[in-house]
């Protein structure tokens, strides 16, 4: 009894030993579990692919259940609306994009699809470290069970009864079960359970980028509304200035009434139309502010946005895209975890070891002794089994052609995108040095007015007019660099590394 607790021990200790030597060989089956992602602005990092997948770090003392450290989901504390403050400065499209990283719905949800993803590979991982179960109980029988004899010529009385079961007893047994060999399957898995952390960082990482591009034009609508509204207005001031000219001009009889109602409706229409720029402008800051995870009637006060340098050339671009895209990236990942699980499958039907111990007792004072112990050494083979396993691994190769060809269309039109975000960009550079001469010109035409104004020769309503046309090329300007901004962002996001 003394041998067989002691074996079992030995057994016990060797499961220690050997969780902890896979502990300090993680590095030889794949690199350890990706960081923790930190909420609510995680940073991306490098995806992880290997061979084999590994136990992470491990304290040595940790003792035999002992597991990795498990990434946190999002907390109750990473949702809900932006915190509301009163604005104390021109807000920049950069603090712009940090509010929206981190309050975010549909991003919070790419979060914790990479926190399901990284537990699915805590639980590949816990694979290769061994089971041990406990079970007890205690039961009460109405009577104690016997065998029963009957000996025939012998001198003692013929009917002899032997109790082998008490009526009332505890019993409990302990089980460990501990894989030493399984033909690579849970390697395999370990490794498809990587791709699939790979796939929801890359997923994580296009969804920042796409919701940069969003807040990048919700950011420009808002300024262009603000700068519609100045011209609306500056044409209604000169509008409502040349009517009292004509009524003037009426009063002394040197207009008509036609002038008149002309002039009166064209005031009202200049007035419509700056109550639309209002409706528009009040429409735009709502919609910033939704974006932002904001009340959507938050003051609204936006910096100037910068004219950007201008890109690259064209084929650097083009291979930065094809290289680092997160679309493509995920389509990798996603590739490699289907041949992984392929060959998981194919796996099942290798050699298969494993090692166990079992120690069980019982309360029965006719059993001696009440306990027992035993260890073994298991072996097993699937030898045969009507190429199910080799069908469902041939199935998921192909899942894995297709997206093979789908990775190849998608190169190709990333390809476009960036050709099409790079034209974009130099046009609109070409655009601002336009509207800048334009602008410049209107100035001018503005000081030539005011001139002629002061010197009695011109009116006020051509200083009004050269004031609205100045407006107008001020506008135009404006609406160029804002062009100019979201092209720069739309490369970014064509390339792959927005968000980065």
């Amino acid at each position: 009894m003394a041998a067989c607790r002691a074996i079992v021990a030995s057994l016990l200790l060797l499961a220690g030993v050997s969780c902890r030597a896979k502990a300090a060989e993680a590095a030889d089956w794949g690199p350890a579990l990706p960081a923790p992602l930190v909420f609510p602005l995680p940073e991306q990092g490098d995806s992880v692919h290997g061979s084999t997948g590994g136990l992470g770090a491990m304290d040595p003392s940790a003792g035999l259940l002992a597991s990795p450290e498990r990434v946190p989901a999002p907390g109750p504390e990473t949702r809900g609306t932006a915190p509301v403050a009163a604005p104390n400065g021109p807000e920049s499209l950069e603090q712009g994009w940090a509010v929206a990283l981190a309050f975010d719905r549909s991003l919070e949800a790419k979060r914790f699809g990479t926190a399901a993803a990284t537990e699915t590979l805590l639980s590949a991982r816990a694979e290769r470290w061994p089971s041990v179960a406990v079970e007890g109980s205690y039961a009460v029988r109405d009577n104690e069970q016997a065998f029963r004899s009957y000996a025939v010529g012998l001198p003692i009385p013929g009917n002899l009864r032997f109790p082998f079961l008490q009526e009332e007893g505890f019993a409990f047994r302990t089980r460990i079960d501990l894989p030493l060999y399984t033909g690579g399957e849970v390697g395999q898995r370990i490794s498809a359970a990587q791709a699939g952390v790979a796939t929801a960082e890359r997923d994580v990482a296009f969804a920042r980028s796409e919701l940069m591009v969003r807040v990048a034009q919700e950011y420009v609508a808002v300024l262009r509304a603000e700068q519609y509204l100045d011209v609306a207005d500056c044409r209604v001031h000169s509008l409502e200035a040349r009517l009292g000219d004509v009524q003037t001009l009426c009063a002394h009889q040197r207009a008509t009434s036609n002038d008149l109602l002309a002039a009166q409706a064209a005031v009202s229409e200049a007035r419509q139309a700056a109550l639309e720029a209002r409706n528009l402008l009040d429409l735009s800051r709502a919609a910033y502010n939704r974006r932002l995870g904001r009340p959507l009637t938050y003051p609204v006060w936006l910096a100037s946005v910068s004219v950007p340098p201008l890109a690259d050339d064209l084929p650097t671009l083009t291979a930065r895209a094809v290289s680092g895209h997160p679309s493509l990236g995920k389509l990798r990942a996603q590739i490699e975890a289907l041949e992984r699980q392929a060959a998981a499958e194919l796996a099942k039907n290798g050699l298969r070891v494993n090692a166990w111990g079992d120690y069980a007792f019982e309360e029965n004072r006719y059993v001696d002794p009440e306990g027992i112990a035993e260890v073994g050494l298991g072996v097993s083979w699937n030898i045969f089994d009507g190429g199910r396993d080799r069908h469902c691994a041939a199935a998921i190769l192909h899942e894995a052609a297709a997206l093979r060809s789908t990775r190849a269309d998608l190169e190709s039109l990333i390809a476009l995108e960036v050709r099409r975000a790079w034209l974009e960009v130099h046009q609109t550079a070409r655009r601002i040095e336009a509207a800048g001469e334009a602008m410049r010109r209107a100035e001018e035409n503005l000081r030539v007015a005011q001139r002629r104004h002061a010197v009695a020769v011109g009116t006020n309503t051509e200083v009004l007019d050269a004031q609205l046309l100045q407006s107008q090329s001020r506008h135009e300007h404006a609406g160029a660099v804002c062009d100019a901004v979201l092209a720069a962002v739309r490369l970014r996001h064509a390339t792959g590394e927005l968000g980065r």
